[in-house]
């Protein structure tokens, strides 16, 4: 069964304003977490697992 929270890369990043490379450098090189790929927008934990 599908997840049904999940949303794409895309709709994340339209949700948040901003471009795939600024997620990026602001993942890489900032002092952000990734956000997961789901409704919600919580942070990824560094064990991969979103609360």
């Amino acid at each position: 069964m599908p997840n049904p929270y999940r949303i794409t890369l895309s709709e994340m990043l339209k949700k948040q304003g901003r471009s795939f490379e600024d997620m990026v450098s602001a993942v890489m090189f900032g002092d952000e977490n990734a956000t997961a790929l789901c409704e919600e927008q919580c942070e990824v934990e560094p064990d991969g697992t979103c609360a």
